[in-house]
Parts: structure tokens; sequence; C-alpha cells
């Protein structure tokens, strides 16, 4: 189901017409889009622009047309996934989206924007001297931008959350990273995860439900794995310095949850 759009329905045959697989069809609409917003100039272009980071890349604010949930919090917590497949990436847009961009780059929705689209082309280079400038720092992350989002006491609560929201999701997938070798061994040093850790617990007071990984885990599961990780290396260094052989990882693991039962 293609929803409403704001932008007096300029995407909605062109959605329809990639629905249907049919690329001459698809590209003769897409190619009539562009064409009227290559005729848009100053404010009415920038507003444009602006409906369409809400409807293609994060909400930063809520969608009072969105159906209501079962839980408001939930609901809105959806919201920060694209909501339509539009084609940002296209020469004929992107350039227009970069520009807009970069010169409201202060704004906090825009920082969230450009955090979501930080990987279409050359968007990251040719935002890193503001955040080099901002910062002081050279390539910094682009999880800076939602750092400073929520560094900024003026933002709404929405925002906020989106900003959060995006912040765990990404230690979530580094913390995934750092554990996804054990128990052969682990990607990130342990000292870095622990303060992952306490980054999620930190956010886990911004945001109203809890955050999951790809794979559905939550933070308090990386947690146990890393704490067993770390007790298992204690364990065989313990071992080694007595001359015994230790346990392989799962017998250790097998022989440790017997003695819990």
């Amino acid at each position: 189901m293609i929803p409403n759009l704001d932008i007096a329905g300029d995407w909605r045959a062109y959605l329809e017409a990639r629905a249907s697989g049919i690329k001459s069809l698809w590209k003769k609409e897409l190619a009539a889009v562009l064409e009227r917003i290559d005729a848009l100039e100053g404010e009415a272009l920038a507003s444009y622009l602006e409906s369409l980071c809400e409807l293609a890349l994060c909400r930063s604010q809520p969608d009072i047309n969105a159906p209501q949930a079962a839980s408001e919090e939930v609901r809105q917590l959806e919201l920060d996934s694209p909501s339509l497949a539009l084609p940002l990436a296209h020469p004929g847009l992107l350039p227009k989206l970069q520009a807009f961009w970069l010169a409201r780059f202060d704004e906090p929705r825009v920082k969230l924007w450009l955090y979501c689209a930080y990987g279409l082309q050359d968007t990251y280079i040719k935002m890193r001297p503001l955040l080099n400038a901002a910062e002081g720092i050279d390539n910094p992350s682009p999880e800076i931008l939602l750092q400073q989002i929520l560094a900024d006491s003026g933002v709404t609560d929405f925002l906020r959350q989106q900003a959060a929201l995006h912040l765990a999701r990404s230690l979530l997938d580094s913390l995934d990273f750092a554990l996804h070798e054990v128990p052969y061994c682990l990607c990130i040093r342990a000292d870095i995860c622990w303060q992952m850790l306490d980054e999620l617990d930190e956010l886990a007071t911004i945001l109203p439900v809890v955050p999951l990984s790809r794979f559905n885990l939550s933070g308090e599961a990386y947690r146990r794995a890393l704490t067993l990780w770390c007790n298992y290396c204690d364990y065989t260094e313990e071992q080694g310095a007595r001359g015994h052989e230790p346990l392989e990882y799962d017998d250790w693991c097998a022989k440790l949850a017997e003695e819990h039962d």
C-alpha cells in the first residue's frame, strides 16, 4: 500500500510504476518528477526537500497521520525507519539534497538525515570538513552527528529518541561484531566493549523501549556473553599458571551450567 504523500503526490505515479516492474514506465515517471523538482528554487525547493527527507530517511517529528499502534511509545520508535523507497541517490536528486543538508548542517534534524544518508555517494566526504571543524579531529565517525543531537538541550524529545535509537543500534552492531568470533577470539578489545555497554545503559534512560540488534538481542544479552568470555579467559589463564590443560569453551560453559543447576 502506498501512503498519501505530502509532496503533492509527486512520487505516487513513480512508486506505482516501480511496483509494476516495468522499467520503461517507472523511468518515465521518475524523469517527470525530477523535471518538476528542477523547476523549484529557493524556499520552495527547501520545503520540498524537507518533506522528502521526512518521507524517505527518518522522521524528525511524530507523524500525526500514522495509525495508532498499541503503544504510542513503540509507534514513535517505529517511525525512524524509511517509509518509502525513493531514489535519493539518483544523480539528478542527490546533489540537491547534499547542498541542502550542508547549508543547514547546524540543524539537529538535518544531522539526523545526514546520518541516515551518509553512505550515499560522496555525502560523508562532503560533510567531513564540517565535522572536522566542529569536533577538532580528523575523519570523525558519522555517529558524532547523533551525539551532537543528544548533547543539544533544545531538541524535541522525539528527535532525541530517534538519535538515541540510531546510536544504540550502531553500538549493538559493534558489539555483535566484537563477539561473533567467540570462542576463538574477541574482535574488539574487552575494555571498549564494556564502554559500549555503558553507553547503551545511558541511552536506555532516553528510550521508552529496549533497543534490539538486527538479531533481536538486547544489550543485556551481549553483556552476559562478554562476561562469560572474560570469565573464561581468566579461567584459562589460571589453569595455565597451574600447568593444567583448560577445558574447551563449550565444555567449560556446560560445566558452569551444571554447577548452577
